[in-house]
């Protein structure tokens, strides 16, 4: 099991895997991505996304047979590595894994998140789209 930086090599399987857990495919790029491997195979994903006033962790999934193992814990501990201070949200239905980084739930956010607190719930098929935000760390 390693986490690293995606490439453009990448782009396919993170494309494969976006798509069977129904993860947000907005505005896409590869050098938003990191990566979970297993044995050269990309098991699971997540990205930052940089708004005006915020980061947003999103696109962040595990392949089903992979869950549990502890790639979602190391693709969310290397997207915080990647965040400097600016203030960094995450729009989910998870809001328990989350809370284990220092995200809390928050109803004060950019627009930019509520928009895509709007579409989680709209498109995505999100039961809850709880937003939460990074505490100080």
């Amino acid at each position: 099991m390693n986490f690293r930086q995606a490439n453009h090599f990448d782009f396919p399987e993170i494309i494969e895997i976006l798509e069977e857990i129904n993860l947000d495919m907005e505005d896409l790029e590869p050098a938003q991505f990191v990566v979970g491997v297993l044995n050269d195979t990309v098991v699971g994903v997540g990205r930052i996304r940089s708004h005006d006033s915020c980061f947003e962790l999103c696109s962040i999934g595990v392949l089903e047979e992979h869950r549990g193992k502890g790639f979602g814990k190391g693709i969310v501990q290397l997207l915080l590595k990647n965040c400097n201070e600016q203030k960094s949200y995450v729009v989910t239905d998870i809001p328990a894994f989350f809370e284990k980084f220092g995200f809390a739930i928050t109803t004060e956010f950019p627009d930019e998140i509520n928009a895509k607190r709007q579409m989680c719930l709209s498109e995505l098929g999100c039961n809850q789209a709880q937003v939460l935000e990074l505490q100080a760390r």
